[in-house]
This record gives C-alpha cells, sequence and structure tokens, in this order.
C-alpha cells in the first residue's frame, strides 16, 4: 500500500461518537485502548513502551508516550477535538472546521509547482480493481463474526473478521459513525480528488467492508511483503472513569496547527 506524508497520518488517528449509554473500554493485540465515555472517544496508541500486564491493569503508568505518539479525544455533542502530547506536555484543542483547515495550513510551505507534481503522479496511478468475497468467520471472544477477504490488481490485501452482535450495537453503531467522520476529514485534508482513488482503502467495495459491522481482527498484506495484524481482544462495559476524559492539567495550549508541525 502506498505511503503518504505524515500529514496523513492525523486524518486516521480518531474517531467518533455520538450514540451511546454506557462507557466502553476496547484493548486490541497492540495495546491499543479505546476508551468511550462523558461524550467522548479517547484514543491510546500501542507502544514499545508499554509494559506488560493485562487490559484490566491498564493505568497512566503503564502508558508511555514517545514524541511521535499522540492521544486524541473527540466529543461529537461539543464538536471539539483534543489532541494531547505526553512526552512534552502539549495539547491542541478545537473544532472539525479548526482542524480541518490546520491540516490544510501544512502545505503552505510547498510551492504550487511542487503541490502539482504530487497531484499529477497521484492522477497517474491506475485506480484499483477491488474484489471481496464473505464467509463465515470463526468466533473470537464469543462473538459470531464475518470473514471478508479483500484483494485488488497487486495481489492479496487484506481480511477482516466482522461482529453484528446485538450486544456491541452501540459500538457497532459509533464504528460507522467513525467511518463517516473519517471520510469528511479526508475531504477537507487532501490537496485534490486524486488521492482518494489510487489506494484499495478508498474504494466503495472497501468502504461497504467497513460499514458491514464492527470489526475484531483484520490482517493487512502491503505490497512490500510486510504484514500487519490488529485484533480486539478485551471489551468492558463500564469500567471507565470520567477523569479519564478531562482536560490535561498543566499542560501547554497550542494551536492545532502548531501541535500539527511540532510532532
Amino acid at each position: 500500500m502506498k505511503k503518504y506524508s505524515r500529514l496523513f497520518f492525523f486524518i486516521f488517528s480518531f474517531g467518533v461518537l455520538t450514540t451511546y449509554a454506557q462507557n466502553w473500554k476496547i484493548t486490541e493485540s497492540d495495546k491499543s485502548i479505546i476508551l468511550i465515555g462523558e461524550g467522548w472517544i479517547k484514543m491510546l496508541q500501542g507502544t514499545d513502551g508499554y509494559q506488560e500486564g493485562e487490559p484490566s491493569e491498564y493505568n497512566d503508568s503503564m502508558y508511555e508516550e514517545s514524541e511521535e505518539e499522540t492521544i486524541t479525544m473527540y466529543n461529537s455533542a461539543k464538536n471539539r477535538i483534543v489532541m494531547i502530547n505526553e512526552a512534552n506536555q502539549t495539547y491542541a484543542e478545537g473544532t472539525l472546521e479548526a482542524y480541518c483547515d490546520a491540516v490544510k495550513s501544512m502545505r503552505e510551505g510547498m510551492s504550487e509547482e511542487m503541490l502539482q507534481n504530487i497531484i499529477k503522479q497521484q492522477n497517474a496511478m491506475p485506480v484499483p480493481k477491488v474484489i471481496v468475497t464473505k464467509e463465515k468467520g470463526e468466533s473470537i471472544m464469543d462473538y459470531a463474526t464475518m470473514k471478508y477477504s479483500i484483494e485488488s490488481d497487486s495481489g492479496f490485501f487484506e481480511e477482516k473478521w466482522i461482529t453484528n452482535d446485538p450486544d456491541l450495537m452501540e459500538i457497532t453503531e459509533a464504528y460507522r459513525e467513525m467511518l463517516e467522520f473519517s471520510s469528511r476529514l479526508v475531504a477537507c485534508a487532501v490537496p485534490d480528488e486524486s488521492f482518494l482513488r489510487s489506494d484499495p482503502e478508498f474504494s466503495e467495495a472497501y468502504k461497504a467492508v467497513q460499514q458491514a459491522g464492527f470489526e475484531l481482527r483484520s490482517n493487512r498484506y502491503e505490497e512490500e511483503g510486510s504484514e500487519s495484524s490488529s485484533e480486539v481482544i478485551s471489551i468492558e462495559k463500564g469500567v471507565v472513569s470520567a477523569s479519564e476524559f478531562d482536560m490535561p492539567e498543566g499542560y501547554t495550549k497550542r494551536s492545532l496547527r502548531e501541535f500539527m508541525m511540532n510532532m
């Protein structure tokens, strides 16, 4: 899969949630954690600095930030985004619109000639043909799944195990809204539509798979032969403290643009 600049990493770094009654904690195999509650969704990306421990043993001391990683939170009702860097004790917050403006402004240092060359290169890339097959998947944490296999012109692309268990309906709906939100961020951040056509992830077939339910496991196969995987290993309800969503005390506030430029 084509690797884009760090600008586009921010597009996919957090999700959105609008309808839920309980708080949730979702832990993945790479030790990433998603916390849901108080109108917020908070995402902590797993790192090598994350110390050993069972998912139920999560606390602040177990999660160690590096300067290249960010904790993100989003509150749809308040239309607020918060980005936190624990390494240098800084944070930034603002609206969705302000976030989009900040991402766009990061291209200000790029000459028009350079930008047009990048767009020309993207337009020259072929639109991948994406084929999806579906079959009954194995049970994951006692949740029934459907397994989706996704192929593109360049070969096998990804496998996804997706559930529609009614006990996880709140999370499933949140996941679908997250995808809609991500699409809005992509649309406002990329310099040209050509960036939305050359990768299997942007195809309608791939988006339909994402919308099929809540993803519990995925295996990704990159063009260079590398593989990456992710799996939800713990889902807990009603265990998140409201203090998890407080703004960081004693941290220096930066603008969204300044915060992202200093990543």
